[in-house]
């Protein structure tokens, strides 16, 4: 089962409940629908924003780029100077130096994608 087969099943059983059901039920489901939503949004792994790294102070992060010393997990400070995001190895890095060292961010290290020869 699909996360998206799950919520629409949370989803019909609030609207079909055929038997009585409680507030706390439809709170219950309500809250799981939310969970499973976040959990498939959380996978969806999509590049992350300079803005979005900004939010995520104290958080791994996988960046991938062509620079080994760069690739790898790092911690994220957040926004640092109003214009960096700083990381545990120390560096500061703005908008051109993601650009100039082809950084990508990404919540969860991607999966290797392999061509079969």
């Amino acid at each position: 089962m699909t996360y998206e087969d799950a919520i629409k099943t949370l989803e019909v059983t609030i609207i079909e409940w055929k038997y009585p059901i409680g507030y706390e039920e439809v709170v219950a489901l309500e809250m799981a629908i939310r969970a499973l939503q976040a959990q498939q949004e959380a996978e969806k792994n999509e590049p992350l924003t300079l803005d979005e790294l900004r939010d995520m102070d104290g958080v791994p992060v996988w960046f991938s780029t062509d620079y080994e010393t760069d690739k790898g997990w790092h911690i994220c400070h957040g926004e640092y100077q109003d214009r960096y995001i700083a990381c545990d190895s120390g560096d500061c890095y703005d908008f051109r130096t993601f650009v100039e060292k082809r950084i990508v961010a990404y919540r969860h290290k991607p999966e290797e994608k392999w061509n079969g020869v």
